[in-house]
């Protein structure tokens, strides 16, 4: 009879389902939300971080003779790596303007690992003037390590007067 009784006791006592259920339910949420915030900064962390810099002028009279930089600051190699510039807004002295795109390197790169870097010219058809201003938008076609697909990354320079007359390429935003 007295297990009977306990068990009669036990029975006795409800729990209120409800609030276990929500609690139940909050729980999976929290876990949930918690592994997509977990996949959204594993994959930020691996993203591709290129970035394309430039370096004062081999000739100072030839502006175009300025290497550009490529870096992939990422943690992940970029494969089919791809380089063009193009020319906007570049005027002449004699009043020459000019907007030209080129591929400045034929072949594709195949590989530039994380933490390494290229260099590269945008090389253009000669042209007997002397440049007064211009802009180089220098765009980076590649493939991160984790995609099938190419992503492409943008950098734009505009040029700025030395004190000495010389041009000299500066970063500039895409949207200026």
């Amino acid at each position: 009879m007295k297990q009977s009784g306990r068990k009669q006791a036990s029975k006795s006592v409800k729990r209120p389902n409800g609030f276990y259920n929500w609690l139940r339910s909050g729980w999976k949420l929290v876990a949930g939300f918690g592994t997509i915030l977990g996949i959204v900064v594993t994959l930020y962390g691996l993203s591709a971080r290129v970035v394309v810099s430039c370096d004062s002028a081999i000739d100072p009279q030839k502006p175009f003779s300025s290497p550009f930089t490529v870096d992939n600051m990422g943690v992940l190699p970029i494969y089919d790596v791809h380089l063009s510039c193009t020319l906007r807004n570049v005027t002449w002295q004699d009043g020459g303007v000019a907007n030209i795109r080129t591929r400045t390197d034929t072949e594709p790169i195949k590989r530039i690992r994380a933490g390494e870097t290229t260099t590269t010219f945008c090389r253009f058809l000669p042209y007997k003037g002397t440049i007064e201003s211009g802009d180089i938008e220098v765009e980076v076609i590649y493939r991160p390590t984790y995609l099938s697909w190419s992503k492409e990354s943008s950098f734009r320079f505009g040029t700025v007067k030395e004190s000495s007359g010389t041009l000299r390429w500066v970063p500039k935003a895409l949207c200026e």
